[in-house]
């Protein structure tokens, strides 16, 4: 399988979300890198959130 990012980054975003992880490949090349960071810093902004207010 292509990797997208990075092995590591790749690993994460893959546990993070599986589907997402796979709609990234559909995605041109130029912006998957982008498009991944971006969705595994608003999933650890939101976890911050939840723990904050939990």
């Amino acid at each position: 399988m292509a990797k997208i990012i990075s092995p590591e980054i790749d690993s994460l975003l893959e546990q993070t979300s599986r589907s997402f992880y796979l709609t990234l490949k559909v995605l041109p090349t130029k912006i998957r890198g982008q498009i991944g960071l971006l969705y595994l810093l608003a999933r650890l902004a939101d976890t911050i959130a939840d723990s904050a207010s939990g």
